[in-house]
């Protein structure tokens, strides 16, 4: 019941060419810079980043046919988060190649039976469920994964709110029973907009997040112009 909330910008074209350089997706390099921010948070703690952790990132499941535009369409896809991995490149690499192993996965699951069965189970039965988890001791109420991260895109244009020019979005995303953190982003206007939720009583103060994923994604450009001066190396 109880959270905190931090949250910070990045700069979106600036990781877009971060991942051109490595043939790699905006959405693979937000997980990455999330991964380091998360393995100095840690490291920080004292805590050891000698093992992955597990990430879930939420997949959209709409085909613009829907009936009801505003429910949510969306199931969880799950993959390691190398936090173990002290390289940034390398671990870019390693996200790459994980998170493309689970899309492929989920990509050949029946999403119409995932809707369907959904529909089964009655969102009272789904709330009665969550009570009985939320009561039960930790060791017994431990979920699957330990962090989610989304990175959805937003508009380019300029939002206004009562006429006011809208300065960014920050997601305040959900945390499910024993996930007790959420990093969300969303695009706008030439940023990423980033929102940090946390149990404090898991993960403390989250400002230091904000300030790690800065610091991640900045080990990455570095990554990313050696990269780019090794490959126009002439050949000794």
């Amino acid at each position: 019941s109880r959270r905190l909330f931090a949250y910070t910008e990045l700069p979106l074209e600036e990781s877009k060419a971060i991942g051109k350089v490595f043939g790699a997706t905006l959405n693979n390099v937000v997980v990455t810079v999330c991964a380091g921010a998360i393995r100095q948070l840690l490291l920080d703690k004292g805590y050891p980043v000698d093992k992955p952790l597990v990430v879930c990132c939420p997949v959209s499941l709409r085909t613009g046919h829907e009936k009801d535009p505003w429910a949510n369409h969306i199931n969880m896809m799950y993959a390691p988060l190398p936090i173990d991995i002290a390289d940034p490149a390398e671990r870019l690499k390693v996200v790459t190649a994980e998170l493309t192993k689970a899309k492929s996965s989920f990509d050949n699951m029946p999403t119409h039976l995932i809707r369907e069965a959904s529909r089964m189970v009655p969102s009272a039965i789904m709330g009665i469920a969550t009570n009985v988890l939320v009561r039960l001791p930790g060791d017994l109420s431990r979920t699957w994964f330990n962090v989610t991260i989304s990175n959805v895109r937003g508009p380019d244009r300029v939002n206004t709110l009562n006429g006011l020019a809208v300065a960014g979005y920050h997601p305040s995303a959900f945390l499910t029973v024993g996930g007790n953190l959420n990093l969300s982003l969303w695009s706008y206007r030439g940023k990423l907009c980033m929102g940090v939720v946390g149990a404090p009583e898991q993960v403390g103060d989250l400002w230091p997040i904000a300030e790690h994923m800065h610091e991640a994604l900045a080990e990455l450009k570095q990554a990313a112009q050696a990269y780019q001066e090794a490959e126009v190396a002439p050949l000794a």
